[in-house]
């Protein structure tokens, strides 16, 4: 290799290693390093169009981007930013239109390669994902007090499950958007793991400071979550919903405390447990990184208008 590329090689490896999420260990940043491709863009070039297939996403090295979309507010990225991501997660055509307002260098990583890149590193995709679910969590606060969560539909306030076996686990997983697109195989996993807790009307399910690394799937019934430090966030949550939403990945619970407004029966599954499925069925990590990636673009369509 010669110097001019070695030394290109490691200023893109020292990128990710201090501007991208998760700070990636060397390993992790050196396999980012060698599947990039440096491009350059004027002020007024388009980098992708709205409706375009999503085969890459873009580290921001210097510039500023926006992301367009028809009658909604633009959204901005300056140095380590990263576009074209959610796309990228989601499988889907690009939502918004993306825009170099100056000169942009940027760092392309194609969808395929940031995925082969999370499998063989789970540790790195486990970190990742719980630092784009705090990201997540920063959004929900700014939209304080109601987090950007809407009130649980009228009638979901209904007795406890009577019998919460295996299967009824599963069911209640698979209902939940983190888990909707995770196979078989890793649901029943995690479903084992998880422990069943049947909360009285009015009584606690958990104080600050006691569930920061867990989440917390309502069976039935409906649980009010209170941030218990500013800014004070106030939601309720019904049958099928993660409590927190997804930032509740980031073990961001820890700042709430929860009370049944209903009898209520919740599944609680502890990050450990949860990492050792993932660790054995990557559906389940891509399944929770598409539910974030969901959950980040509603929040923040909210926050720009």
């Amino acid at each position: 290799m010669r110097r001019e590329e070695r030394a290109s090689l490691v200023q893109r490896e020292m990128f990710f290693r201090l501007l991208s999420m998760a700070k990636p260990p060397v390993v992790v940043a050196r396999a980012f390093a060698q599947a990039i491709t440096d491009v350059h863009f004027e002020a007024g070039q388009t980098i992708f169009e709205r409706g375009q297939p999503a085969d890459a996403m873009y580290f921001i090295v210097d510039g500023e981007v926006s992301l367009e979309a028809p009658d909604e507010e633009p959204w901005f990225f300056t140095r380590g930013g990263v576009v074209g991501i959610v796309d990228v997660n989601l499988e889907r055509p690009r939502a918004r239109t993306a825009k170099a307002l100056s000169m942009v260098h940027a760092m392309k990583l194609l969808g395929e390669d940031w995925l082969e890149i999370l499998e063989d590193n789970f540790d790195y995709a486990a970190r990742a994902r719980r630092s784009v679910a705090n990201e997540l969590h920063k959004v929900v606060l700014e939209l304080a007090p109601s987090g950007g969560f809407e009130e649980p539909p009228a009638g979901d306030g209904v007795d406890a499950v009577p019998d919460m076996n295996a299967v009824a686990r599963l069911v209640v997983l698979r209902s939940a958007g983190a888990f909707g697109s995770a196979s078989v195989q890793a649901l029943a996993s995690v479903a084992s793991l998880a422990e069943v807790v049947d909360v009285a009307a009015g009584e606690p399910l958990f104080g600050a400071g006691e569930a920061g690394e867990a989440i917390h799937v309502v069976a039935s019934g409906i649980v009010d979550l209170e941030r218990a430090e500013a800014p004070v966030v106030r939601a309720a949550f019904g049958p099928g919903t993660l409590l927190g939403g997804a930032a509740s990945f980031a073990g961001v619970l820890a700042s709430y405390r929860a009370t049944a407004r209903t009898t209520a029966t919740v599944l609680r599954i502890g990050f450990t447990d949860l990492d050792d499925v993932a660790e054995d069925h990557f559906d389940l990590t891509r399944s929770i990184t598409k539910r974030v990636a969901i959950e980040r673009e509603r929040l923040m369509v909210l926050r720009s208008r």
